[in-house]
């Protein structure tokens, strides 16, 4: 409605100013025209004047001599009805300015007298004055004829100025003033929150191809509320990040007003320590609410310390809902205007309880060190003795009968050497000394695998039920490892139900994890995952047993039924694949272990095809490695399958074989960790003589050599031992075949 009165007051003063300019027009345009026809009417009267003179003058000076009486009069009657004329006399010299003859009324006042002199020419050419024509003319006429047209002048216009100021208002009204109108309606209901966008248009017909001042300005409004809508959704993402980043922060997060002393703003992570709702924070702004008085004399100080430093940081126990405290490292700046003033002060407060864990952590960090150094230092050793035993027990299958009996025990002797050398590969891959290959795999096949397993071994007081989904996603990992998860979690549980029995329950499902889901696992993101649980009806845990289960070496059981390894080594398994385990134990009401492992949007590998008859050939082969059990066995295993085998203990006396005859050879397969030469160097060496010599390189573990660095220095393959006959048969062929 105000906007509505607004518009017609314009619209009358428009109105008004349209009356008066053309009424200033209209009396200034009059007074012009009356001045000209005033000019025009003195022009008249010269004219006249001058007609007189050249054609009444003489007729009339004629018939005074003549003393025709009739004459004069008509002449002057002719003269008389010239414009403005009023009176007329004649008059004689002879009889002293007589005045003989008259013609008009006579006037009150003459304003002009004009005298013309009668003239006649005598013979001989002499002139003669005989007397005078006085024409007398009187302005008055002129004056009356000018008020008569000013009145009908004024009228005409002052009708014209009304009806064109009437026109005016109308055109304005349609032209401008109703489409202002509807723009200054139209700012008024911009809402620049909403997310639909805000378009202003006029209700008029206009082209497209040209624009007038109405089209700049309601492109102008839309352009600038379409800059203001993109601003504040900037502003409000930046608002949402801020608000995320700040509410994100793993330790509580103040602003503080510092003249009054109010919180202005704090994170979810202060909301959850002190167990105060964002509504009762809300209306509890004061920090004597969560402080006790001595710790506020502290902040008051710390104030004082801020300006002179810059920053500040202290201990304070913040007060919780439930009237427990807990003891928080804060530390406290300003927010400063371009002045330099205090605006705000910023306190973020770090629970001290968190700084024990992450010391704990450190310290389970040092243990996973020691634990692979320890591994590292045997792996060479010991994959050495079961590349050993492997070998001579492929080697003596060979020559056993099928179906017997003694060929039944070494493929169990085989079948053990395998898990061993797995179980070495995952001890390396816990300890982050050796990478275990992955790749993808559903895992609900193996763990129904593992569950057939586990029903043949455990006792009848044990009860086993599975929920495995068949249709759970993809996940990389390493089949073994997947296997060994299960194994352990269940061994686990057995042990805790043994004496008592009970039940096992083993679920897999896909599950969908939301951000901030579990707090105090920051590893987990948010996303799909395989969740695996494991439960069992067990005496369960207290919380101090709890926080160490997955130490190494720690373990409640007796001597001979555990070595404390196996939950440290699922916890490695699961951490290496980017998820994450969790256990939940009360004392009586048993335990429960949630592993998430994350799914990954990869299809299956197809299982492999391979043809179970070996490669072979009849290449030339220099086989070296330190160890003579070794040596011996390669010898004889890549003979049965055709090759020509050269064999060195000694990495010198290798390369000196080779320098003397380097063409002698076809593939070279060496140990790396060996006295006075490693294999790595000496494969340098060889190259340098012929670079064209392929080069297998095996290692139990290594520390200083891996499959990028050989690839880089031209060794065709890097491969971990033991290798069994058929894995060595085909690695060979593959290089011999690609050279």
């Amino acid at each position: 409605m105000k906007g509505h009165k607004k518009h017609n007051s314009l619209s009358r003063r428009l109105l008004i100013y349209v009356l008066i300019c053309s009424s200033f027009f209209t009396v200034l345009s009059t007074v012009i025209q009356l001045y000209f026809d005033y000019r025009g009417d003195l022009k008249t009267i010269d004219n006249n004047m001058l007609h007189i003179r050249n054609a009444y003058l003489p007729a009339i000076s004629k018939a005074v001599f003549h003393v025709d009486e009739q004459l004069q009069m008509t002449l002057l009657d002719g003269v008389l009805n010239l414009q403005n004329i009023e009176y007329l006399e004649i008059t004689e010299n002879w009889a002293d300015q007589k005045i003989i003859k008259h013609k008009g009324a006579p006037l009150a006042s003459k304003d002009l007298t004009k005298i013309f002199p009668l003239i006649v020419f005598r013979p001989g050419g002499k002139k003669l004055t005989i007397g005078t024509l006085n024409v007398y003319v009187s302005y008055e006429g002129i004056y009356q004829r000018l008020w008569d047209k000013v009145i009908i002048i004024l009228i005409t216009n002052a009708v014209k100025t009304f009806i064109a100021a009437i026109c005016i208002f109308f055109i304005f009204q349609f032209v401008l003033s109703r489409h202002l109108y509807r723009i200054a309606k139209g700012i008024t209901q911009i809402d620049f929150k909403h997310k639909k966008d805000f378009i202003l248009t006029l209700d008029r017909r206009s082209d497209p191809h040209e624009t007038d001042v109405l089209d700049i300005v309601v492109d102008a409004i839309n352009e600038m509320v379409q800059t203001q809508k993109n601003s504040m959704r900037e502003l409000k993402k930046s608002e949402l990040f801020i608000e995320d980043a700040i509410n994100s922060l793993t330790d509580t997060f103040f602003v503080f007003d510092p003249l009054t002393g109010k919180a202005i703003k704090w994170n979810k992570k202060f909301s959850e320590i002190s167990g105060y709702s964002d509504e009762e924070i809300q209306i509890n702004k004061f920090p004597k609410t969560y402080y006790n008085e001595e710790d506020l004399k502290k902040a008051s100080a710390a104030i004082e310390t801020i300006e002179k430093e810059g920053s500040v940081c202290f201990e304070m126990s913040l007060i919780c809902k439930k009237g427990n405290t807990i003891p928080t490292e804060y530390s406290e700046s300003f927010i400063r205007d371009e002045n330099g003033q205090p605006l705000y002060i910023v306190a973020s407060g770090r629970d001290k309880r968190d700084r024990l864990k992450v010391e704990e952590r450190l310290r389970q960090a040092q243990k996973m060190e020691a634990i692979g150094t320890l591994a590292g230092g045997i792996a060479h050793d010991f994959n050495n003795i079961l590349g050993g035993i492997l070998g001579n027990a492929e080697l003596a299958r060979e020559y056993l009968p099928y179906g017997s009996e003694q060929k039944l025990y070494i493929e169990k002797v085989l079948m053990a050497g395998e898990k061993a050398r797995d179980l070495v590969q995952h001890i390396l891959a816990f300890s982050r000394q050796e990478e275990i290959e992955k790749f993808p795999l559903k895992p609900s096949p193996i763990i129904k695998e593992a569950l057939k397993l586990l029903r043949s071994t455990l006792p009848a007081t044990i009860t086993i039920h599975e929920n495995i989904e068949s249709q759970c996603g993809v996940i990389l990992a390493d089949p073994t490892q997947v296997h060994q998860i299960l194994m352990n979690l269940s061994t686990n549980a057995f042990h805790a139900m043994e004496e008592t029995g009970g039940i096992l329950d083993v679920t897999l499902k896909n599950t969908k994890l939301a951000r901030g889901e579990f707090p105090h696992e920051p590893d987990l993101d948010p996303g799909m995952y395989v969740k695996l649980t494991v439960q069992d009806n067990g005496p369960g845990m207290p919380p101090d047993i709890k926080n160490k289960i997955f130490d190494p070496y720690f373990t409640t059981k007796v001597a001979g039924k555990g070595t404390g390894m196996g939950l440290s080594i699922v916890h490695g398994i699961v951490k290496d694949y980017g998820g994450s385990i969790l256990v939940y134990s009360e004392v009586g009401e048993g335990t429960t272990f949630h592993v998430f492992l994350p799914v990954i949007q990869e299809e299956v590998l197809p299982e492999d095809q391979t043809n179970s008859l070996l490669p072979v050939g009849n290449e030339r082969i220099l086989f070296i490695d330190d160890e003579k059990m070794l040596t011996s066995m390669g010898k004889t295993m890549l003979e049965t399958l055709g090759y020509h085998v050269t064999v060195f203990n000694n990495s010198i006396e290798a390369f000196q074989a080779f320098q003397n005859q380097p063409n002698q050879f076809d593939l070279i397969v060496t140990d790396q960790t060996m006295p006075h030469m490693t294999g790595s160097e000496l494969s340098k060496k060889m190259i340098e003589i012929r670079s064209d010599i392929p080069i297998i390189l095996c290692t139990g573990h290594s520390s200083i050599i891996s499959e990028d660095k050989t690839k880089s220095m031209g060794i065709k393959e890097f491969v971990l031992k033991p290798l069994l006959k058929k894995e060595l048969a085909m690695l060979i062929r593959k290089v011999l075949d690609m050279t």
